[in-house]
């Protein structure tokens, strides 16, 4: 009744067996007339689903499988309650010692989060995380098992109408049916992945194996297309009857299939591209044939669901990210700063300043002072770090960048003095 599957009519109550040759029997129950709080009542336990409302993404600074810079820290919002247990998985399985919620020291990949709750009754919750590599293009294959992965078979039978209130989501089909006048079936496909808005998706290319295909004389052409869902879905009480919307604008097609097995590819770029922006509207698809008219004839595709044991739906994605912090970061040469005064200008971009300077000693952010001045004017400061701080950028080390917008057009000169009170100097223009 919650998800609107049955409409709230109450329930009829009578014996298992009313025939009258097996003798008298019944059961009676105080009606609410009664009073005396013998009256009949309902107690109902809920909670509202747990779901990820943001997430902090820290992306890997090269793609060496040694390098352990990246990290997750996921906010959860919503759950059972009670005292809950983190467990992370990478592509080969549950991972030793990663038990917090936040996910630290880690390369590029995909991480699955599952969280479990001390309340009994209560059904883990999973989500899973892209990590990349900072300025570089790297591939991930998310080939998930059925845990983060939402889908189910919708079907519509239309002389039994009961079977449109059926559940199909543990069947290890994807299955899309038009067959007239007895029944359709649509399926529904879903990641549970988050997507860290300053990635950009270059590629999501989405395979499926098809295991089986029909389509009967009157009509050989038996086509689909998968349509982005515009509602929030469960897999295990979604049903025809009760579907969510869908959008029809840009829908990926799925062509007839000429043989069975075979595996179809499909881009899916677009659509996570608009989902890593706003990740609550990530609902997936649903998968249907393009003519569910037919009356005398019948089309099918089925592929390989999550509940396959082999040959499961995945992405091949290829992924870049650019620092945030930064405008064009990761196109940016950095100027080097020198322990000498030379006389190259820079120029910053986007009102950026971009530069490096070698350090031989480990210098905490708080023992990093700079200052700005103009080029004839030395001893009076334009910026400095109280002023406006430095923004160190998280790609190897002595990388940083400085918003000089409010600077008018001149030479200046930008004077960094470390924790060991050594000078490092850099000449920069800034123009109109």
């Amino acid at each position: 009744m919650v998800a609107g599957v049955y409409t709230n009519y109450g329930w009829t109550i009578h014996v298992d067996n009313e025939l009258y040759d097996i003798g008298n029997r019944y059961q009676e129950f105080d009606p609410r007339e009664q009073g005396a709080g013998f009256e009949p009542k309902v107690e109902i336990s809920y909670y509202i689903p747990m779901s990820v409302s943001s997430a902090t993404i820290v992306h890997a600074n090269t793609s060496s499988p040694t390098e352990t810079t990246g990290s997750i820290s996921p906010v959860l919002i919503n759950g059972p309650g009670g005292t809950y247990s983190y467990q992370w998985y990478n592509a080969s399985g549950a991972m030793s010692g990663k038990t917090s919620l936040n996910l630290t020291g880690v390369p590029y990949g995909w991480y699955g989060l599952k969280v479990t709750s001390s309340i009994a009754g209560a059904e883990p919750f999973f989500y899973a995380f892209l990590v990349g590599v900072n300025c570089q293009e790297v591939s991930i294959e998310f080939n998930p098992g059925p845990d983060y992965i939402d889908d189910a078979n919708l079907q519509k039978a239309l002389f039994v109408s009961q079977n449109e209130v059926t559940n199909y989501y543990n069947s290890t089909d994807l299955n899309m049916y038009s067959g007239g006048a007895f029944s359709n079936i649509r399926s529904v496909l879903k990641y549970r992945l988050w997507l860290d808005e300053e990635m950009y998706i270059d590629d999501a290319v989405m395979s499926l194996t098809a295991n089986y295909s029909y389509s009967n004389s009157n009509n050989p052409v038996n086509s689909g297309s998968m349509y982005v869902m515009t509602e929030n879905w469960n897999e295990k009480i979604i049903t025809y009857s009760n579907q969510p919307e869908y959008s029809l604008i840009n829908p990926i097609p799925i062509p007839s299939l000429s043989s069975v097995p075979q595996t179809r590819q499909f881009d899916a770029a677009d659509h996570f591209n608009l989902w890593r922006q706003n990740n609550s509207q990530n609902f997936g698809w649903l998968m249907k044939m393009n003519d569910e008219s037919l009356t005398s004839s019948s089309n099918s595709q089925r592929y390989n669901s999550s509940d396959a044991t082999s040959n499961r739906p995945k992405i091949n994605f290829s992924i870049s990210v650019s620092n945030p912090v930064a405008p064009n970061y990761c196109n940016q040469v950095f100027a080097k700063m020198d322990r000498t005064l030379r006389g190259v200008l820079y120029k910053p971009y986007l009102t950026h300043l971009y530069f490096y300077y070698d350090e031989e000693y480990a210098t905490a952010d708080a023992g990093l002072n700079y200052k700005v001045y103009k080029a004839d004017a030395p001893l009076v400061p334009v910026l400095n770090h109280t002023i406006q701080p430095l923004t160190e950028i998280e790609y190897g080390d002595n990388r940083y960048t400085l918003d000089v917008s409010d600077l008018q057009a001149g030479v200046y000169v930008l004077e960094i003095t470390n924790n060991k009170s050594e000078k490092f100097y850099l000449r920069f223009k800034v123009e109109d």
